[in-house]
């Protein structure tokens, strides 16, 4: 299910066509008095999720700091390529209340997908980044679908696909670090079997090690801040499966800050 204050179920049925979907932001992009507290769900941690609603309501300025990136994730899916489909998946989870590293998780996810692009991948495995921390992730606990449930999975798959899916639902449930070691340690290998006992296809290592690094260089592709390509060094045991462009994102990295 959606989050439980989401009101996509009876607001976007009707939206089949770019038009009525680009009517359909104008709309959202008018909204005022957004309670950013309500769209925080972290399945793995209620607690978690509990200290971190309090926080934004602790916070006087947090829906004034909140609001141009929302505006900006909102005009940025309007501009964008993607399906009909894809467009309204996005919305239907009230993506650009939903707070990111540096900005919404629509904003965040347009921009990996757009990365993904630009390296030359096609729609299904760009689809990857437009909905990859959906499930959370191992450093972003917030979620927006859960990633044990059937009905969920089933929901994101009629999006973008079963395999696009199951690469999103990888993402969000694997350990990093495990998987960076393993596919390290055998970088010729047909194949590897993680620690959960899911084996991966050489197919599967090369899509989730460009949404890796991708997913860590969107960050300074938006902000131009270069600390944030420290994170790539981890990477780098993942060259040999990374397509051209992100082994050059991780040549940015080396050369602007070792």
């Amino acid at each position: 299910m959606a989050p439980a204050k989401a009101s996509w179920e009876v607001e976007t049925p009707s939206l089949h066509t770019n038009e009525e979907i680009d009517d359909f932001i104008k709309r959202r992009l008018t909204e005022t008095g957004i309670d950013y507290a309500s769209y925080v769900r972290v399945i793995r941690n209620p607690l978690l999720e509990q200290q971190l609603r309090e926080k934004i309501k602790n916070f006087a300025d947090f829906a004034n700091r909140m609001e141009p990136y929302r505006e900006r994730g909102l005009v940025h899916l309007q501009n964008s390529r993607i399906s009909a489909s894809r467009k309204k998946g996005l919305l239907d989870l009230q993506l650009e209340k939903v707070m990111h590293e540096v900005a919404t998780c629509l904003d965040h996810f347009l921009g990996v997908h757009d990365i993904l692009m630009s390296w030359g991948h096609p729609e299904k495995v760009a689809s990857v980044g437009l909905y990859h921390a959906v499930y959370g992730t191992e450093f972003n606990p917030i979620t927006t679908l859960d990633p044990v449930s059937d009905s969920d999975r089933e929901w994101l798959s009629a999006i973008v696909g079963r395999t696009s899916e199951r690469w999103i639902h990888l993402y969000g449930t694997f350990s990093s670090d495990d998987f960076i070691t393993r596919v390290g340690a055998e970088p010729d290998a047909r194949s590897v079997v993680l620690a959960s006992g899911e084996e991966l296809s050489r197919k599967d290592i090369a899509v989730l090690s460009d949404v890796l690094v991708a997913n860590s260089y969107q960050p300074f592709y938006e902000t131009g801040e270069k600390d944030i390509l420290v994170r790539l060094r981890q990477f780098e045991p993942l060259r040999p499966h990374l397509s051209r462009g992100a082994r050059e994102a991780l040549d940015v990295g080396r050369v602007l800050v070792g």
